[in-house]
């Protein structure tokens, strides 16, 4: 899978969104790969939100982002959250974006962390 997913990143200029269940020791989370190395745009990093709606939230913030790239605070009304971006710390690179990780060969690389402000389906 690693190998498939960065041959479709670097060869194809793909976008990939990596998520994970969570268990035990971790909440669910997802990540994308391919946003810094195709489109100088950091990775998004999102933890506490199931999948498919985690995906969901990434890919339409980075749609929203692209829009206004200014902003820090948005309502994605597809994956019903409320959420801003803070840059996302080395330490919760290095614990969520394994893959992101060995595609670059480190955690070099900029990351923003999706904080979930408000779940607008829990609040209807």
């Amino acid at each position: 899978m690693l190998t498939s997913t960065i041959d479709a990143i670097v060869h194809a200029g793909f976008i990939q969104v990596i998520g994970v269940r969570g268990g035990r020791q971790s909440p669910p989370f997802a990540y994308t790969i391919g946003r810094y190395r195709n489109h100088g745009e950091p990775e998004l990093l999102i933890t506490g939100v199931g999948s498919p709606r985690s995906g969901l939230a990434l890919h339409e913030l980075a749609e929203a982002m692209e829009m206004d790239p200014h902003e820090d605070s948005w309502t994605l009304q597809e994956s019903g959250l409320k959420v801003r971006t803070l840059n996302a710390t080395r330490k919760r690179v290095d614990k969520f974006m394994l893959l992101a990780r060995a595609h670059y060969g480190g955690s070099d690389f900029p990351a923003l962390e999706v904080v979930v402000t408000a779940d607008l389906e829990s609040a209807a």
